[in-house]
């Protein structure tokens, strides 16, 4: 399993290698496969390393689920998939319930000229509810 694990590119002396251990524990050698193959066609093979090094549990992740996630911020939101690999928590979030609604806020908001066109959308999308609220709704 500590094997497994350094092969996805997760350093043993890295913080976040027991997260990845327990990542990998999971499933079997084939379904990590298929996994990382899945994640390589949506994101590309240098990404996909990237984003399972920053966030093993993105492995969780169905590999339906990550490739509709993957397009929709890409055609939708017009992220690269450079910065979807460097910030993969916004792949854990929920496209109906998180990410979609704060993106109309924002869009409605930048249409009124309320908030600045080049926000950071990670910010809007990690931020809590209670901070997103404060910030943009409560003003």
């Amino acid at each position: 399993m500590v094997a497994r694990t350094e092969e996805l590119g997760v350093r043993r002396s890295s913080v976040i290698f027991k997260t990845a251990l327990i990542a990998i524990c999971n499933f079997t050698l084939e379904k990590i496969s298929a996994k990382m193959e899945s994640m390589e066609r949506a994101l590309g093979y240098r990404e996909a390393k990237i984003a399972v090094c920053k966030l093993p549990s993105i492995l969780d992740l169905s590999e339906a689920m990550l490739a509709h996630r993957v397009e929709f911020l890409r055609m939708e939101f017009g992220l690269e998939c450079s910065c979807i690999a460097h910030r993969p928590a916004i792949l854990m979030y929920s496209l109906e319930k998180r990410l979609i609604p704060r993106h109309y806020v924002i869009q409605i908001l930048k249409a009124k000229g309320l908030v600045k066109r080049d926000i950071d959308l990670f910010g809007v999308f990690c931020s809590t509810h209670k901070k997103f609220v404060e910030k943009y709704l409560d003003r």
